[in-house]
């Protein structure tokens, strides 16, 4: 594995650490401070440097190493396209931060760098699923009806205005699933992969495994908030009474489909300038390495 994977690895065990330190009273106060503000966003980071090196190291595919402006797409795209779910929560109120720095500058520098992580994240969790599994994505696809494209968008639609019509705590359900109904018909007239094309088709892998990392990357994230003390908080209408740690059960379901999400989004976005005329296709690469690539 790479050296910066070792790095991550030991960036993860060294914050952890300095938290376990703190409540024993062997870290400086000042230390701690810090590194609980920004414990989100610098613990995500140790987890993409040492996810895509270890996917690296059997596959010989990296983001980091051989498509660093692809990885910069990704990070900036991650950024908007959660400013869009961020838009939603204004109307909606599922969930708040606590402990945010008191200075707009670090607030906003900590949001970016921690929003940046969630797209490498997700993709890079399904990496880590795809090799240990030894599942290879394939592009095996049947084109989808008109019909049904014209079904997938209208549901899209609704899914992802009536809530801002109608704002209910109740309606971030939809909002989980809208751009998926609206973008995967877009991305395959565009000449992108379609996860409903793939699924015609009898090809169930990358949805398997976007899916799986979208749960294996909502684990995490709860997990990691408890650590924080820049934190989110729930604020959801639904029965809460069992938590995978800060998050009810039934919330927690919906880290799958947003993983879908979060790929439908990402292939609209990186086949978008193609379409555009303004600048070619970005790399050929899969959005995540399949085991035994070269």
């Amino acid at each position: 594995m790479a050296w910066y994977g070792w790095f991550g690895l030991g960036w993860i065990v060294w914050l952890k650490v300095v938290r376990l330190g703190a409540a024993y009273g062997i870290v400086p106060a000042g230390l701690d401070v810090w590194v609980g503000r920004w414990f989100t966003p610098l613990v995500w980071w140790g987890y993409v440097l040492f996810a895509d090196a270890w996917v690296s190291a059997r596959t010989n595919r990296s983001w980091l190493r051989h498509h660093r402006i692809e990885f910069v797409f990704m990070v900036v795209t991650s950024n908007l396209c959660w400013l869009v779910f961020e838009g939603y929560n204004l109307l909606l109120r599922n969930w708040e931060y606590h402990g945010l720095s008191p200075h707009w500058w670090e607030d906003w520098a900590g949001r970016f760098i921690a929003y940046a992580t969630i797209f490498p994240g997700v993709f890079l969790s399904a990496s880590l699923f795809a090799v240990l599994f030894r599942v290879s994505p394939s592009d095996r696809a049947v084109p989808t009806s008109r019909t049904w494209r014209r079904i997938s968008l209208a549901v899209g639609i609704l899914f992802l205005v009536y809530p801002l019509l109608f704002p209910n705590p109740y309606l971030f359900a939809p909002v989980w699933l809208g751009f998926i109904f609206l973008l995967d018909p877009i991305n395959e007239q565009l000449g992108g992969r379609s996860l409903a094309a793939e699924l015609k088709a009898g090809n169930y892998a990358r949805t398997v495994l976007i899916t799986a990392g979208g749960y294996l990357c909502g684990f995490l994230w709860e997990y990691w908030n408890t650590w924080a003390d820049a934190r989110w908080v729930y604020h959801l209408p639904y029965p809460t009474w069992f938590r995978i740690f800060e998050m009810p059960v039934l919330g927690f379901l919906g880290f799958g489909p947003f993983a879908l999400e979060c790929y439908v989004m990402y292939e609209f976005l990186r086949r978008l300038p193609r379409a555009t005329g303004w600048r070619r296709q970005l790399s050929p690469e899969l959005v995540f390495a399949p085991a035994g690539g070269n």
